[in-house]
């Protein structure tokens, strides 16, 4: 019922993301494409029992994860538009420099249709990603 519910000036309090979390299918594969392809680095990460490793990204942490059942990986996928799917979007200071880095890493990488400075590309698993150069001026996004 509604009325069991907390209102809006509850004592709860939600703070920073501190985390995400990505089903990986291949750990090796996985730690190559983030931490040399796309340059994070990788965090302390207690021994838990299932594999996996956790990266980090400015003062957020991305947790990669071999699930132990398949069917919560994400499906391989190859992107030809601007998805208007679930997506782990990263802030770059420039687009350019790094899209050309990934496509050199033989990476495929789409520029938004929506917006200038965005651009899309998947992890090895099939996970989206997004990558965006707010405007330097406004530090926001350019919208098409």
């Amino acid at each position: 019922m509604a009325s069991d519910l907390p209102s809006a000036t509850s004592d709860i309090s939600l703070g920073r993301v501190q985390h995400v979390s990505l089903c990986i299918r291949d750990e090796a594969e996985s730690r190559q494409f983030y931490t040399r392809t796309l340059g994070l680095s990788e965090a302390a990460r207690p021994e838990l029992p299932v594999e996996g490793l956790w990266l980090q990204a400015g003062d957020l942490q991305i947790h990669l994860i071999v699930p132990p059942d398949a069917s919560e990986l994400p499906k391989p996928r190859r992107l030809e538009r601007t998805p208007i799917a679930a997506h782990t979007a990263f802030e770059v200071p420039e687009l350019g420099p790094i899209v050309s880095r990934l496509r050199a890493h033989k990476v495929d990488v789409i520029l938004s249709e929506f917006a200038e400075g965005q651009a899309f590309l998947t992890d090895p698993s099939g996970n989206i990603l997004e990558l965006n150069a707010p405007a330097a001026s406004s530090g926001v996004l350019q919208w098409r």
